[in-house]
């Protein structure tokens, strides 16, 4: 990460590389995995700049490139309950197919402090690809000659747009005692969904 500060203004660059591999071996146990292996990378960049145009205000938007591998579980984990009445059964599968998720994200807003008061408020958006949603019912599903009435795997949703806005305050009443409140309201939307 690099800052250039040029006068009030401040650039901000970055580059993140990320390498996932996965090389799960079979257990003595019985148990077997779903994926022999996986792997991905990716580089993330990044771009801010900031600009202070008083104690009371400062400016900034930020841009941001986003990677996340699929955990070990999500691939090929499992979990099952047979407790109760067989309707009532359920299990946790593994997903081999499962891809990394990438997302691009633009952050703007502004900050600063007047008398005791500091404050922040700012909107962002964010497009994902690949989004990984964990726990999502399949409907009934065999595993090792079982049948559960509902099954949950993690899974790719092909488009997710992820919207909202933040709000904070943080006031001191004197050098002992201060008090924060913050506010933030998020939605997201699913276009869809690789299954």
């Amino acid at each position: 990460q690099n800052d250039a500060v040029l006068g009030p203004v401040t650039v901000t660059t970055g580059v993140r590389y990320d390498r996932y591999s996965l090389t799960p071996k079979r257990s003595t146990t019985g148990y077997v995995t779903t994926y022999d292996k996986l792997s991905d990378s990716a580089f993330s960049p990044k771009l801010g700049v900031s600009w202070n145009l008083a104690p009371e205000l400062t400016l900034y938007g930020l841009y941001t490139r986003g990677f996340r591998a699929p955990q070990a579980g999500q691939i090929n984990g499992s979990f099952s309950n047979t407790n109760g009445a067989p309707a009532s059964w359920y299990a946790y599968i593994g997903n081999p197919n499962l891809k990394s998720e990438t997302s691009d994200s633009v952050e703007l807003g502004a900050r600063g402090k007047v008398a005791q008061l500091k404050y922040s408020v700012a909107g962002f958006h964010g497009k994902y690809k690949d989004f990984i949603a964990d726990s999502q019912n399949v409907g009934a599903c065999t595993v090792d000659g079982i049948s559960f009435a509902t099954c949950n795997q993690a899974l790719n949703l092909n488009r997710v747009n992820i919207s909202g806005f933040e709000l904070r305050g943080d006031l001191a009443l004197n050098d002992a005692w201060r008090t924060t409140a913050a506010y933030a309201h998020i939605v997201g939307r699913s276009r869809n969904n690789n299954t």
